[in-house]
């Protein structure tokens, strides 16, 4: 292993979709970065906890990616994957998008 390998821990939620998400971004940054490697962190969020109540009916934002956003904030993660759609307009102090794959 080389010494100069940089670990990235990447947050996300549990779902296959968002698993496959992650998979292709961590990817698309590996094969233009050969010395990072990544940690898969599994995030379980309020919209995946509450099961009973429509999403519109919890009255509030973010209940597919507030978990997300605040473990990154608290740096427990270096990078989440999500999807932009279901990502709140204004992003917490020091959050970036990076990147929108096509």
């Amino acid at each position: 292993m080389k010494t100069d390998q940089l670990f990235i821990k990447a947050g996300t939620r549990g779902s296959n979709l968002a698993i496959i998400q992650k998979d292709i971004i961590c990817d698309l940054i590996r094969n233009n970065y050969s010395n990072v490697d990544f940690e898969t962190v599994i995030v379980s969020t309020t919209g995946d906890q509450i099961k009973d109540i429509p999403i519109s009916e919890i009255g509030q934002l973010g209940v597919f990616s507030g978990e997300l956003c605040r473990a990154l904030t608290n740096n427990e993660l270096d990078i989440i994957v999500h999807s932009l759609k279901d990502l709140p307009t204004k992003l917490n102090s020091g959050t970036v998008i990076c990147m929108i794959p096509k």
